[in-house]
């Protein structure tokens, strides 16, 4: 895969990493932590390693029941935006996840855990990206553990950190 797509690609998964963050359901184990509202990546407490690190970007998500929707902007460091959106539910099925500009068919499946985190696979013509959320115990941020495999092999793994707004 050649450096610009690899980098349009992980560009396009971190704008989904963050805007499925707000995923938590109640489990039976674990106390329901709403990630409904607005959330900012706290840019400087994230850890992206070789994923490209963004100028900015904001998430708003809205949880009821097992439905999910959200929307995400990110400036990317050269300054583009890429806005992402969703709208399905966190029941192991698959939906469509659409970006403008578009970036193709990309799929993601919402799963719950007992742990009380949420997991996400995200899919596309180019690689597949496999997430783990979770909502802080006073519901003020989000934490995201990404690992994403491109087609060639490439393993790019980065933690996010989103603050509510």
């Amino acid at each position: 895969m050649t450096k610009p797509l690899k980098y349009t690609l992980a560009t396009l998964i971190m704008v989904l990493l963050g805007s499925i963050a707000g995923t938590a359901l109640p489990q039976k184990s674990k106390a329901h932590r709403n990630a409904s509202g607005a959330w900012r990546l706290d840019v400087t407490k994230s850890e992206f390693g070789d994923a490209p690190k963004p100028k900015s970007a904001n998430l708003t998500i809205a949880v009821k029941g097992k439905k999910l929707s959200w929307t995400s902007d990110v400036v990317r460091s050269d300054g583009n935006r890429v806005r992402t959106f969703f709208d399905g539910a966190v029941d192991g099925k698959e939906y469509p996840v659409r970006s403008e500009p578009d970036a193709g068919t990309v799929n993601v499946i919402y799963t719950l855990y007992k742990d009380g985190t949420t997991h996400a696979t995200f899919t596309s013509s180019t690689g597949k990206l496999e997430m783990t959320i979770a909502v802080s115990r006073d519901a003020q941020a989000l934490i995201i553990k990404n690992e994403l495999l491109d087609n060639d092999g490439e393993r790019v793994v980065w933690n996010e950190l989103w603050r509510r707004m």
